[in-house]
């Protein structure tokens, strides 16, 4: 089996894990234990982590407000980090209501592309109370492999990923048991460790 291209670390970057005792060794291959945990943060995450993916925001604007400035000029992606290829963030308004959207000055607004915060910058422009808008981004951490290394994926990704991955072959070893149970003698838990529902937590959108 290969490793599909939603991989999050490499067969490498698993042997370090394994080196190091962080990550057990498994009667399964690695390319399926990689694939099992980079399927199971995605979905557990309810995001694409690698780059290349496409987010559209669609929002109505809430007009100005005294009591909460902010509302009027800023709005927030959720799927980051923010990326500039193929291109940056695009702000379109859909002025008439008739789903038509055209293409906002580019030089009007700006974005911060590890938190996600969009916002304009002329100090002029706001999001007009009940118009349509919507946000085309594109987002992702680098995918790419260099020295058998994956070097956009954070780190704790990349171990959650593998200890999901681990824990897919144990749930396929012991399928049907969902608690502690006895198993010849010893305790089997196939409880997800607070360090994985930690990291999940962390980046779920």
């Amino acid at each position: 089996m290969s490793l599909q291209s939603n991989r999050l670390l490499t067969l490498y970057e698993l042997g370090n894990l394994r080196g190091h005792k962080i990550v057990q060794q498994s009667s399964g291959s690695s390319e399926t234990l990689i694939n099992i945990g980079s399927d199971h943060m995605e979905t557990e995450c309810n995001r694409t982590f690698l780059s290349g993916s496409m987010g559209t925001k669609n929002f109505v604007g809430q007009g100005h407000n005294h009591f909460i400035p902010s509302t009027h000029i800023t709005c927030t992606l959720v799927n980051v980090p923010i990326t500039t290829s193929p291109h940056a963030p695009r702000l379109y308004v859909d002025s008439n209501g008739d789903g038509t959207y055209t293409l906002i000055d580019i030089t009007t607004y700006t974005y911060d592309a590890t938190t996600g915060e969009f916002y304009f910058i002329d100090g002029v422009s706001y999001f007009l109370k009940d118009i349509h808008y919507k946000i085309e981004y594109w987002y992702g951490f680098d995918g790419s492999i260099v020295s058998s290394l994956i070097p956009g994926v954070p780190w704790e990704v990349k171990v959650a990923t593998a200890i999901a991955g681990r824990l897919g072959f144990i749930s396929v070893d012991y399928a049907g048991i969902t608690r502690t149970e006895a198993d010849g003698g010893r305790s089997i838990n196939l409880k997800e460790p607070t360090f994985l529902l930690k990291v999940i937590e962390k980046y779920r959108r």
